[in-house]
């Protein structure tokens, strides 16, 4: 990864907290309502690595689409079969 994108996904990544933080919760709280950790949480909203629940769980939160708040990613095989 490139510092450009590093940059972008963390600018990103505060993006998605503030939206989360508007929406009454926070990483935590996603990770709670999943039964994962905070760090799985935080570390797919970097783009570490990539997980459908949490894009999910996240996107139903905030109430924007997958797309919309991880621009650029093409969805994986579960979010176009629940499309």
């Amino acid at each position: 990864m490139s510092a450009n994108n590093s940059k972008l996904d963390r600018e990103n990544h505060a993006r998605i907290q503030y939206l989360l933080a508007l929406a009454g919760t926070t990483f935590s709280g996603v990770a709670d309502r999943l039964s994962i950790s905070p760090s799985a949480v935080c570390s797919a909203s970097l783009g570490r690595y990539r997980s459908a629940r949490v894009e999910q769980e996240i996107s139903r939160i905030v109430g924007l689409p997958v797309s919309e708040i991880w621009p650029g990613r093409t969805p994986s095989k579960k979010q176009e079969d629940a499309a």
